[in-house]
Order: structure tokens, then sequence, then C-alpha cells
């Protein structure tokens, strides 16, 4: 879907109209660390996965500069996380409920049961 002129307007208004107390600085928590875990995927050049991949076929870096690989397991049955954003804006009112089915249609296709926390099996 293609964003239309309110989006855009929309979009270009709320990078204009800052809060003067939005622009407070961050807290930034800093921390040194021996082990990150990380979940990743490798597809080809024509986006299909590669499954099986062992270690010394890649690398991973942290700002330009190679990480050692401590621990590696190669896993293809971990349960989904998944995110969904949808535009709510006034100006998706018309296509709100369209959006829902889709996403509803979606997510009925992609979940499998160890996706689904046992308490939302109920809802």
């Amino acid at each position: 879907m293609v964003p239309d002129q309110q989006d855009k307007d929309s979009a270009a208004k709320a990078h204009t109209d800052k809060d003067p107390d939005e622009e407070k600085p961050v807290t930034t928590l800093r921390a040194n660390v021996n082990v990150v875990q990380l979940f990743f995927n490798v597809k080809d050049k024509k986006g299909g996965l590669i499954p099986n991949l062992p270690k010394d076929n890649f690398q991973v870096f942290e700002d330009g500069k190679p990480q050692t690989i401590k621990y590696f397991a190669a896993e293809s049955n971990l349960p989904l996380t998944l995110g969904i954003l949808i535009d709510s804006s006034a100006s998706q009112t018309n296509v709100l409920d369209m959006e829902k089915q889709v996403g509803g249609a979606f997510l009925s296709q992609i979940l499998t049961p160890k996706d689904v926390p046992s308490s939302w099996t109920s809802m």
C-alpha cells in the first residue's frame, strides 16, 4: 500500500511539532557483557532460507570488528516472535477493518501451536 498525501502530511507534521519536554536527554545504560545471544536467518540472493549453515561459513561483527562465536546451535524449530504495527490513525479509518482481517488471516496461516502461549488459546 502506498502512503497517500494525508499520510505524508501527518508524518511531516509529527516530525516538526516537537514538544520541548521531548527534547530532554535520555539516560543510557551501558554494561560490559561476555556473551550475547543472537538469533538470525541466512538467505541466498533470491531470498530463500539457507538451513544448516555451519558457524565457519559466516562472521558476526560489532562496530566493524569481528566477534568470536563461542556457542553455536542451528535451531529450526523455535517459536516465532513477531511484532505487527497497524496504522490506526484517522487517515486509515476506511481501511482499518480490512487491515484487521488481513492481519488475522496472515497470523492464522503463519502461527503454529508452539508459537501461541497456552493462555491465548482460550481467548
